[in-house]
């Protein structure tokens, strides 16, 4: 095919507008502190708008020569087929051979279902890759491939659970198959490194993976295998490299030496800042060619997205301001017609989803055919007890008596304060000096409970009560340093009353448990739970070394009598796969509503057979209910830019329509809420509260119990 005019021109454009750039992105990010909408004069919001179209631009030059390629590649993987059989292939769609006559200059255009089922149909996947890839998967590891031969980079933004990491190590079957020799680096998570070597051994076992992990002795033998070549099916190549943030940050100066020929950065949300030392370690590496994995492109705000892709692209997304000051999070704390309006106005959404379009590529699971098990979520609103109560009050009313469990200095007889010690302990005035009595010396009394106070954090100290007052004020068992463990443990905490009820039926039917937290000392208090009801259990947290991690994630999948899993939010709930699992209990949300829906997913994913529920408790009329308005307002801004279908490279971007837009910030992220008045669950209220007939739909619908008077379900 002729590439030399149109289709080079575009390529052409494509270096200019990819080459390296030494911008300065902590001014870019500093400046835009305070760049909302609502702090600029109509002159600036013009110039910005007039930024924001030449960014468009310049994204639409390389959308078209992307675009023209990808589909130049799909043409000649049927023009192969059609060569190789030297006839015309009855099932060959008529566009197919309209297509593969027509002049390769023209501008690409929508392809209908019927060509790309045909083309997926022939589309042959690396030879070194043992396994078999999903339409959908096919489809990534060719827009992944194309993206390297025209010299851009790239999010894939998949959804949760879809197999990112299968389509990564499939392009590097790829490049080793193309002739190139590596090596390759990956940087992941602690959490997933097991996840990426069993992976790699599973789907590619002819390639040799090096877990560049240790201490520092360990680190510096690692680094002489690094250029040591290996043969696969007569191919020479250098091992593909896996480390994790922590030690890139430690060895930036040793691994930005080495000619890595392509950079995977799994998890590529943790480089949302790009203040952070790991996103300035990673700004020094020569590579060109990266990819990012994430399934949750948008966390917070527009400026993480916007230093995703300045990592990438640094030269077409130079400046945040421009970018990123459209939509800021607190617009979307207010009503949905008010984001319509902001999101309409000037067609904001549609140019910044066309400028986003050709570098990344995500598919929802509603749109996979996976044929997964349904998903719902639930809220329950946990009761407030009376210690609970106790603690919430004093610490806003900052009462430091009842904080640190201190008696007050009042007389109860005569009603006045008592005297201080060190006036009881005078026994006469001299002339000169001050003459005390001599007291026996009186052990230090042994202490009942242990005091922990976030007293410069109120918000903090909040939420720790909101969990368990345990976390504040902490009894200890007589004459020892270690909790005190006996009903209490669940009778001073609402959620654990919930949890205790739950639990205890969730065993009787044979589920298994994700119980998620955001604190590891609340973790800590769960498993002194745990063991007094006498529940096996694993356990998965970011203290935990890689060994222990595989350990406990093997237990907890293969033993039928572990019943509950305990993981921290932030160190578990990133790429693991523990299908084993049904049932999800968030015990406390994240800020950050995307890592609640990573820690969903671990068990809502590819391999899962069962209906999955996930229950979310919140204490009512605390800080808890200010985290779920705060996390629904970040998932309405990700779901009209990222999540309304738009960059699965099939569907026509147009969100001008509002009645589709408000449709999108309507839909409802929980299934139901179950409001509680301070009553414990009943076996009616629990049995309704866990039933799943209604998702298995071989299964008869029954009909749901009738909830108690003091239960408000709210659709």
């Amino acid at each position: 095919m002729d590439e030399t005019k149109n289709g080079m021109d575009s390529f052409d454009q494509v270096d200019v507008l990819t080459e390296k750039s030494s911008i300065d992105v902590d001014n870019s990010v500093q400046e835009n502190n305070h760049s909302s909408l609502h702090n600029m004069d109509d002159e600036e919001r013009k110039e910005r708008y007039k930024n924001l179209l030449t960014l468009l631009e310049n994204s639409t030059k390389l959308s078209n020569a992307f675009e023209t390629r990808l589909k130049k590649c799909k043409l000649k993987i049927v023009e192969a087929k059609l060569e190789k059989t030297n006839k015309i292939d009855e099932n060959v769609p008529k566009t197919v051979e309209n297509d593969s006559i027509k002049d390769s200059n023209n501008q690409p255009t929508e392809e209908n279902e019927e060509y790309e089922n045909y083309y997926l149909k022939l589309f042959q996947q690396p030879k070194l890759f043992k396994g078999t890839l999903k339409d959908y998967q096919k489809e990534g590891l060719l827009w992944i491939r194309t993206l390297f031969e025209n010299g851009l980079n790239g999010i894939l933004a998949d959804d949760m659970g879809l197999g990112k990491t299968i389509q990564a190590i499939a392009f590097y079957c790829f490049l080793l198959e193309m002739g190139i020799k590596g090596p390759f680096l990956v940087i992941a998570p602690l959490s997933t490194i097991p996840n990426w070597l069993s992976e790699f051994s599973k789907f590619s076992p002819q390639l040799n993976t090096l877990l560049y992990h240790g201490t520092d002795n360990e680190r510096c033998k690692i680094r002489s295998q690094i250029n040591v070549k290996h043969t696969v099916d007569k191919l020479d190549y250098f091992s593909i490299v896996i480390t994790t943030f922590e030690i890139l940050r430690m060895d930036t100066k040793v691994l930005k030496g080495y000619d890595w020929k392509y950079i995977t950065i799994d998890e590529g949300h943790k480089m949302k800042n790009p203040l952070t030392l790991t996103s300035r370690c990673l700004r020094e590496f020569a590579c060109t060619n990266k990819l990012i994995l994430t399934g949750t492109p948008i966390q917070n705000n527009m400026d993480e997205l916007w230093t995703l892709l300045n990592l990438l692209m640094p030269k077409l997304f130079n400046d945040i301001k421009d970018f990123s000051s459209w939509f800021a999070i607190d617009d979307f704390h207010g009503t949905n017609d008010q984001i319509v309006d902001l999101a309409t106005k000037d067609e904001i959404l549609n140019i910044i989803v066309k400028i986003l379009k050709p570098f990344i590529l995500r598919r929802q699971k509603a749109e996979t055919n996976l044929n997964l098990p349904p998903k719902k979520e639930i809220v329950i609103y946990a009761p407030v007890t009376e210690q609970q109560h106790k603690l919430y009050m004093a610490t806003l009313s900052r009462e430091m008596n009842i904080l640190l469990n201190k008696k007050p200095e009042i007389d109860i007889e005569s009603g006045v304060r008592a005297k201080r010690k060190c006036v009881e302990s005078i026994e006469r005035y001299t002339e000169n000096r001050v003459i005390r009595k001599t007291e026996p010396e009186h052990k230090a009394e042994s202490k009942d409970k242990i005091v922990s106070l976030v007293l410069l954090n109120p918000f903090m100290q909040l939420k720790k009560i909101s969990n368990h007052p345990y976390l504040v004020h902490m009894p200890l068992s007589p004459g020892r340093s270690s909790v005190l463990v006996d009903e209490n443990i669940v009778k001073a905490s609402g959620k654990f009353l919930i949890l205790d009820a739950m639990l205890s039926k969730l065993k009787l039917l044979g589920h298994k448990v994700l119980l998620f937290s955001t604190m590891i000392q609340l973790l800590d208090l769960i498993e002194e739970f745990l063991i007094f009801r006498s529940y096996e259990y694993a356990r998965l947290d970011g203290t935990m070394n890689i060994n222990t991690r595989v350990d406990e994630i093997n237990t907890f999948t293969n033993d039928p009598n572990c019943f509950v899993m305990l993981i921290s939010t932030r160190a578990g709930g990133l790429g693991l796969n523990l299908t084993a699992a049904d049932t999800v209990i968030i015990f406390d949300s994240d800020w950050n509503p995307q890592c609640d829906l990573q820690a969903q997913d671990r068990c809502h994913r590819i391999g899962q057979v069962k209906p999955v529920v996930v229950y979310r408790l919140c204490t009512k009329s605390t800080v808890d209910e200010k985290i779920l308005a705060n996390a629904a307002a970040k998932r309405k801004l990700e779901k009209i830019v990222i999540g309304n279908g738009t960059f699965n490279r099939t569907t026509k971007v147009n969100l001008s329509n509002i009645k589709e837009l408000m449709n999108l910030l309507e839909s409802s992220d929980y299934d139901k809420q179950i409001q509680s008045n301070g009553f414990i669950l009943s076996d009616e209220e629990l049995d309704s509260l866990l039933d799943r007939s209604d998702m298995i739909k071989s299964s008869p619908k029954t009909n749901a119990t009738q909830s108690a008077k003091h239960f408000e379900v709210l659709t």
